[in-house]
């Protein structure tokens, strides 16, 4: 019951007060300066994220032509536009590392481009992700009953 309640209020604490929590900074990350080189970079992979994102939208391209490497970059581009700071992005994306390795990294990215540009909705997480995932899974769109799911599968 307390595993219940924890994990409910943590959800619904972060859901709440997301500019809060990117505020005070994301696990360590709250003074992350990025060098300028670093942030072009970011920015760069964001606008190619769009590029595609937009291709998409108005139908010059498929979903089918497009190969994980342009996902990755689409859910880089609904990464940034989430979390509105690209120095706050990077140090989000250190942090996956860190969890996740840079492999993990990347397919988070990449299912979040399938997921969120609607050409494979069901894509696949990395599985070593559970612990980030229902903080990604609020950035991407807020409860839902997959959200649910998830935290009933991490109390049992």
């Amino acid at each position: 019951m307390k595993k219940i309640f924890f994990i409910t209020t943590f959800i619904f604490g972060f859901a709440l007060l997301p500019s809060l929590s990117f505020a005070q900074g994301m696990m360590g990350f709250q003074n992350s300066s990025s060098d300028s080189a670093t942030i072009q970079s970011q920015q760069q992979e964001e606008r190619e994220g769009k590029q595609f994102l937009d291709g998409l939208n108005n139908k010059t391209v498929t979903c089918a032509q497009l190969k994980d490497a342009d996902f990755e970059k689409i859910g880089e581009y609904f990464m940034g536009q989430s979390i509105g700071d690209t120095s706050r992005h990077i140090g989000m994306n250190e942090m996956m590392k860190s969890m996740m390795g840079e492999q993990g990294e990347e397919q988070m990215h990449i299912a979040w481009g399938k997921r969120g540009s609607g050409c494979d909705t069901s894509a696949e997480f990395p599985s070593q992700g559970v612990g980030f995932m229902p903080m990604m899974q609020m950035m991407m769109g807020g409860w839902s009953s997959s959200t649910e799911d998830l935290i009933k599968e991490i109390i049992l």
